[in-house]
């Protein structure tokens, strides 16, 4: 139980700081859209920015700290 609760909220805090990291590439890129796919929405990628950074980190929880608790 203990290593779910752990799970979700290091997804919680992950795909926030992977909206937030995206948001601040684009700022130093001085680019308001990534893409006119999906209008007024900023781009494709403001719709998966925090799930790409959420499953990199998901990826080394599972294969690094499930593993020691079996």
């Amino acid at each position: 139980m203990a290593s779910a609760i752990g799970f979700g909220t290091l997804m919680f805090i992950s795909s926030i700081f992977g909206d937030l990291i995206e948001s601040i590439m684009k700022r130093d890129a001085e680019m308001k859209d990534s893409g006119n796919l999906i209008p007024g929405h900023g781009g494709l990628l403001d719709r998966f920015d925090s799930y790409m950074f959420s499953g990199a980190v998901a990826f080394f929880y599972i294969a690094f700290c499930l593993p020691s608790l079996i």
